[in-house]
């Protein structure tokens, strides 16, 4: 793969006069032209995002000192990164990987975001993650997720990641991946109350993400799905998991001292991660940024489908949305703050 150190430097002047830092192929995104099929207008994320994360990353960003003293550090570990990825991992392009860069270029488009730049690293471990500044930042895709997962399936990680970046994550989300590494070779405690106060925010970011990842995929099944196998990592075991018998092992959870070690994680557990998708299905918000036609008909296959084609999804969900009633996004998030909180029953932030 040949890369112009040079040419790299113009496209990002371009890109920045532009407005549009993020882009690694201009163009073939949403605010390159009209609306397209996959592009809902101006995707904003106060139409879908957690609004315990927005308040979170409001405070954060309010400090301004800490906030430019992230910045310039990211600025400068980001090119390093970069580097390192360059040397050691491989770019999808338009001439690289032309499944994956559809997949990505679809995902940017539902989100109206700039198509971001992507690597593919090698690692055993399913996983992605967004690493950068707000302004300038690139996804990396571990190769296992490519193997692992289907087209479908892929969509909902990289729309997960894409998130991050239309949600305005990345700074502080670097940061928290950083300062945990930091944690593991110096004193922990020196950097603790930073280390607790990111992750906090972190674990309500991820469900803003997930949101994100479904409206791209736009499948609740295959989004469900997605987590699951990420939290199995077995290719021969996916087909026999029960997703209902998965998610009833938080209840064994409860009510024991264990479930406070997730205060000590920069993501949710998975299982909770799945019971907000499932919330966030039969919610207004959903609908709305998919632009999916509401469907009334107790018999819709749209709906009966949505709610039954997984193995084992969880029967509590199976009503109909006429039945339920779409929820609210104070509905939705009210009800979410319940699972995803750690200590006291509802949403602790």
């Amino acid at each position: 793969m040949k890369f112009d150190f040079k040419t790299y430097v113009e496209e990002q002047k371009k890109s920045r006069s532009s407005g549009s830092g993020r882009s690694s192929d201009k163009g073939d995104n949403c605010n390159s032209g009209g609306k397209s099929d996959g592009c809902r207008g101006s995707l904003k994320p106060a139409d879908y995002a957690y609004s315990v994360d927005r308040k979170l990353l409001h405070g954060l960003s309010a400090m301004v000192p800490v906030r430019m003293a992230c910045e310039a550090y990211l600025r400068t570990y980001k090119d390093v990164a970069r580097g390192e990825l360059l040397g050691g991992a491989v770019r999808v392009g338009k001439g690289q990987f032309k499944r994956l860069y559809r997949i990505l270029s679809e995902c940017a488009q539902s989100l109206s975001i700039p198509i971001p730049e992507v690597f593919v690293i090698q690692h055993p471990v399913i996983n992605a993650y967004t690493y950068g500044t707000n302004d300038d930042s690139f996804i990396v895709v571990h190769s296992a997720t490519i193997d692992h997962l289907s087209d479908d399936e892929l969509k909902f990680i990289i729309g997960h990641e894409c998130g991050h970046i239309h949600c305005e994550h990345v700074t502080y989300y670097s940061l928290a991946r950083d300062l945990a590494k930091i944690g593991s070779y110096v004193i922990g405690w020196i950097i603790a109350p930073a280390t607790f106060a990111l992750d906090a925010w972190s674990r309500r970011s991820e469900i803003s993400a997930d949101r994100a990842g479904m409206i791209c995929c736009n499948s609740p099944e295959t989004a469900k799905r997605s987590l699951v196998k990420v939290a199995l990592g077995s290719q021969k075991l996916y087909e026999e998991i029960d997703i209902s018998e998965y998610l009833s092992q938080m209840d064994r959870l409860k009510g024991t001292i264990g479930k406070y070690a997730e205060i000590f994680h920069s993501h949710p557990y998975l299982p909770k991660r799945v019971k907000a998708l499932e919330l966030f299905e039969r919610s207004e918000p959903y609908f709305n940024c998919t632009g999916e036609e509401i469907p009334t008909d107790k018999d819709a296959p749209s709906n009966k489908d949505r709610r039954d084609n997984c193995s084992g999804a969880d029967k509590s969900s199976t009503g109909t949305i006429e039945e339920e009633k779409l929820l609210t996004s104070e509905e939705l998030d009210e009800k979410v703050s319940e699972i995803v909180a750690v200590i006291w029953g509802k949403e602790d932030a």
